[in-house]
């Protein structure tokens, strides 16, 4: 079973702390949800504080975002550490 911890996402600092928390507690992922402040900028500030647990949206809405407008939003974490899981890497077949 995998155990995955939701991190703030109102305040980069907060959600690197959580994030480098949640990793040294022993959790396998974290996530951010979709809210006034979107949930890329708390899961690239927390990929520069983490080195192993996977990164992903627990809500992402997909009606405002196209993938390839938003592609540099996915590249930020995905290319600081190689652990973002997005969904529009899924729907478009791609493994991160």
């Amino acid at each position: 079973m995998r155990v995955i911890y939701q991190i703030p996402n109102d305040d980069p600092r907060k959600s690197q702390a959580a994030a480098k928390a949640a990793e040294d507690a022993g959790f396998d992922g974290i996530v951010a949800l979709e809210n006034a402040h979107g949930p890329i900028p708390a899961l690239t500030a927390a990929a520069m504080a983490t080195e192993r647990v996977q990164l992903g949206t627990a809500v992402l809405i997909a009606f405002p975002r196209s993938p390839i407008h938003h592609r540099p939003c996915r590249l930020g974490p995905q290319q600081a550490v190689g652990r973002a899981v997005l969904p529009w890497s899924r729907l478009a077949g791609e493994r991160p």
